[in-house]
């Protein structure tokens, strides 16, 4: 008989391995025999015989009590379908008594049948309960207090609906409702269920439309609890989400080293279809070579119990050689006996490059630090304690590594006495930076070093850390010194130059206009005398020859006018003789006059107080330059020059009212073809007698010039 033979396989499967995969099959055998139409008894038998031919097979007691136990669960599983379809226990005595009225033999199997049921359908682990048309309770079994955990009659007369998930109610009662309108209609929902205890059970139900039935008068439904299945089969769903998912190369192969299981990125990895791989061996996946010479001999060690992880480099098929880190896992059976290995590589072919880089770094970092001809320090951010140290510090400050290793940077000797050497610790964890462009350090030897100090933090895998860096500048700023001084020197030769050079420039201008005033002045005087005599001798008669003689003696006088001007711009002959006073005055009339300006002079210095003859000539150029930009330049009609003695100094000012200018544009600029050179020589004069010079402008608003001198009495006496 098929059915025999089938449900003789099944319960075998059942019994040696006891999973949830067999009960399931046993569940669809169920169907399967109902759909067929068996009896219960006929059903029985078929259990009895295929049970004792199992017995038989057994000698230990042990084993046959186990069998038995598991026989009856596989039993119970079988007979679900039977008692969800079970249409209530009036409508099996109704069909009972009709097979009785037909044949009176079977009376004796309908008592028996009919006690069979009632125990059935009060031990059953399926609920049976009968709703009327608006969904209310009106009977269930037993089972709906040991699944759902409510009294016998709690829920009788109780709206079905109100215990049902709010996100399945609406579902379960279109189901309903389609149900109510179709006679004998039978379908099967899944839904969740409220327990007593307020969590939620899900429940595959079957509904059967009986309310034709006088007996029934309802919708009778069979129900179970598939709640653990249903979590199984997420979790399940869970499990192989995630191990597809993975992006290592899982495997779990037999004792006889074949695959019975790989997931998406092992079969990936080998270019193959995981139907392809399963059931085959190792051997043939990668070659006898790479599986007796590396992986069999892991796979083995595995096989007695233990966890083995390797790294090798592997040559899988279709791919280059890559860097694995191979880990073999025992799994164990129920009867802790390692059936499987599961197997996990993965792929660390760029990890084991990037740390062969970084080996090969460091070993240039260690060269370098080591040799750097600079002092490094490296310091723990942390605590401030020094973790490395280069040769060139112990060498320069003479301490060993052991005296300057794992310890604080501001507890070491070197730098006990610099009071802000734990504040710098503390900046340049702030700041991520500090700097000292001069340090003094103390060696062993109680010499003193002077380092240019630099700190940077920073991060290495996650700890950050401080590198120091000392370079000795001893030896520069001795240098520098020597070069400041030399500088310095050449600075002041230079303007001794320069003052020699203006005071030899000045000489000789003096000289050419003493020679011009007393030589040359004094011939054309005496030449002028001489034409006077001459016109006087000439006859009166002889017009034309005294009015040429007049031509000539006009032309003398300007000529004379103009070797006394030039002699006084070479050397005004006032300066020399009566001071600074009296020669600003002139300057001032003589400008006016030339130039048609209103020329204003004030002053409250006496006027013939006389100061050093380098303070004097100098004050004097300045005025001249100045005077002669505001005419040239500033297109003003009113100029004040103001000489005034205060605090030992001397201040000049000349300003005018004119169109001024932008200091930045033109003040910086010395080229003579840029027209402001005068602007340059004024400030070189001031500077070299150490004096201070000053400008403002601005345009629209004028131009003031400001010198101020030191003062430098001249040593006169009476005769001066």
């Amino acid at each position: 008989m098929e059915l025999a033979s089938e449900y003789s396989v099944a319960l075998k499967k059942y019994i040696d391995y006891g999973g949830e995969i067999e009960l399931h099959l046993a569940y669809e055998l169920g169907r399967k025999a109902l759909d067929a139409g068996e009896l219960i008894l006929n059903i029985s038998n078929i259990h009895s015989e295929v049970l004792l031919q199992i017995l038989k097979g057994s000698n230990s007691l042990e084993d046959q009590t186990g069998i038995v136990s598991s026989a009856g669960i596989f039993f119970h599983e079988f007979l679900s379908p039977f008692e969800m379809t079970f249409r209530g226990f009036l409508d099996v005595v109704s069909n009972l008594k009709a097979e009785i009225a037909v044949r009176q033999q079977a009376e004796e199997a309908y008592r028996k049948s009919e006690k069979y049921y009632r125990a059935l359908i009060g031990n059953a682990l399926d609920m049976i309960t009968i709703l009327d048309e608006h969904g209310y309770f009106k009977y269930y079994s037993p089972a709906v207090g040991r699944v759902l955990g409510y009294d016998k009659e709690e829920l009788l007369g109780k709206n079905a609906f109100e215990y049902v998930h709010p996100d399945d109610v609406e579902s379960v009662l279109e189901t309903f409702k389609h149900s109510l309108h179709i006679p004998e209609f039978t379908t099967t929902v899944e839904f969740r269920f409220k327990h007593k205890d307020s969590s939620w059970i899900i429940l595959e139900s079957i509904g059967k439309n009986l309310l034709n039935e006088p007996l029934i008068n309802g919708i009778i439904v069979n129900s179970r609890d598939i709640t653990d299945r249903r979590n199984l089969e997420e979790t399940r769903r869970k499990y192989e989400f995630i191990v597809n998912a993975s992006k290592e190369m899982l495997a779990i192969v037999n004792s006889n080293y074949r695959y019975e299981a790989v997931n998406e990125s092992f079969s990936a990895a080998l270019s193959a279809n995981r139907i392809e791989i399963i059931g085959e061996t190792i051997a043939s996946i990668f070659g006898e070579r790479i599986f007796n010479g590396t992986l069999k001999p892991h796979i083995d060690e595995c096989f007695s119990g233990k966890e083995v992880i390797r790294e090798e480099w592997l040559t899988l098929p279709n791919s280059e050689k890559r860097f694995y880190e191979i880990a073999c896992y025992p799994y164990r059976s129920q009867r802790s006996v390692v059936s499987h290995v599961i197997i996990v590589q993965r792929d660390i072919t760029e990890r084991k490059r990037k740390e062969d880089e970084l080996m090969a770094s460091e070993t240039k970092y260690r060269r370098l630090f080591e040799t750097s001809k600079e002092g490094l320090l490296l310091l723990d951010a942390a605590t401030g304690i020094t973790i490395d140290v280069n040769a060139f510090v112990v060498e320069l400050l003479g301490y060993s590594e052991e005296e300057i290793l794992n310890k604080k940077l501001w507890e070491m000797d070197f730098v006990k006495s610099i009071p802000e050497s734990q504040e710098a610790f503390k900046e340049v964890i702030e700041k991520g930076y500090v700097r000292y462009n001069e340090l003094e350090l103390c060696t062993a030897d109680n010499r003193q070093v002077k380092v240019e100090f630099f700190s940077i933090a920073y991060l290495v895998n996650k700890d950050k850390v401080i590198q120091c860096h000392l370079w000795d500048i001893t030896e520069r700023k001795l240098l520098q010194q020597e070069l400041n001084m030399a500088i310095k020197q050449r600075a002041e030769d230079m303007r001794k130059f320069a003052q020699s050079t203006q005071q030899a420039q000045e000489e000789e201008r003096k000289r050419i206009s003493r020679e011009l005033h007393d030589d040359i002045c004094q011939r054309l005087t005496a030449l002028k005398f001489h034409l006077n005599i001459f016109e006087d001798s000439v006859d009166k008669q002889k017009k034309i020859s005294i009015r040429r003689i007049k031509t000539v003696k006009k032309e003398i006088d300007g000529l004379i006018n103009e070797v006394r001007r030039i002699s006084s711009n070479l050397r005004p002959s006032a300066l020399d003789h009566f001071g600074l006073v009296t020669a600003m005055k002139l300057l001032c009339s003589e400008f006016q006059k030339l130039h048609s300006l209103e020329v204003k002079f004030e002053t409250g210095i006496p006027t013939f107080q006389r100061f050093n003859p380098e303070v004097e000539i100098v004050l004097y150029r300045i005025a001249q330059e100045a005077l002669t930009n505001s005419a040239k330049h500033s297109s003003s009609k009113n100029i004040i020059l103001n000489l005034v003695e205060e605090d030992k100094e001397l201040l000049l000012t000349v300003a005018d009212n004119g169109k001024g200018f932008n200091i930045n544009d033109y003040f910086s600029k010395t080229q003579k073809e840029n027209g402001h050179f005068g602007l340059i020589n004024m400030r070189e004069r001031t500077e070299l007698i150490g004096g201070k010079f000053i400008i403002e402008s601005a345009p629209g608003n004028g131009t003031e010039v400001k010198v101020i001198i030191p003062i430098i009495k001249y040593a006169s006496n009476e005769k001066n």
